[in-house]
């Protein structure tokens, strides 16, 4: 499934600046898990408009542990529509045309009664995978491990744990 996602055009018009605050280098608004940031922008230049949700199960479903399947796919598409139109944004391409400069994808993993997601930490720290860093969370922890490299990252993390400690469940 998909978690974060981050797209971008540079086909849009702004029609008022009413609901954007300047942060992140640019004009940017949040709103319900989403956030609008428009950088390089100006009355001479269009500027590029990037669309952010770092986490569309917590967007959608309030947690991270739902998992967003294909039928999700036009309420995410509808919502994107809809909060840019509140914005003050009006799109000139179809959201689902925007295009995608970051998609990261997980995959919740049940484990056996008798496992725990500590012990199957431990087991991976054992392991190294090619041109890949390794590090535990916190560090010499047991709550995560992951391995990056220069484009990607793979992490292993007790989900259940950080929705408990962020009182999603």
């Amino acid at each position: 499934m998909i978690d974060t996602l981050h797209l971008f055009t540079k086909h849009f018009k702004l029609l008022t600046i009413n609901r954007f605050s300047h942060k992140e280098g640019g004009l940017t608004f949040s709103d319900e898990g989403l956030t609008f940031v428009i950088k390089r922008f100006s009355n001479n230049s269009k500027g590029t408009l990037y669309i952010k949700c770092p986490s569309l199960p917590k967007a959608l479903f309030g947690n991270n542990l739902a998992e967003v399947r294909d039928g999700d796919f036009h309420e995410i598409v509808d919502r994107i529509q809809r909060i840019a139109s509140e914005a003050g944004l009006q799109l000139h391409v179809k959201a689902e045309e925007l295009q995608v400069s970051r998609v990261d994808f997980c995959m919740n993993i049940t484990l056996q009664d008798d496992m725990t997601v500590e012990d199957c930490i431990m087991s991976l720290d054992r392991y190294s995978l090619s041109r890949c860093k390794r590090k535990r969370y916190p560090e010499g922890g047991h709550e995560s491990i992951y391995y990056k490299s220069r484009q990607n990252q793979l992490t292993f993390y007790n989900k259940i744990r950080n929705l408990k400690k962020d009182g999603d469940i």
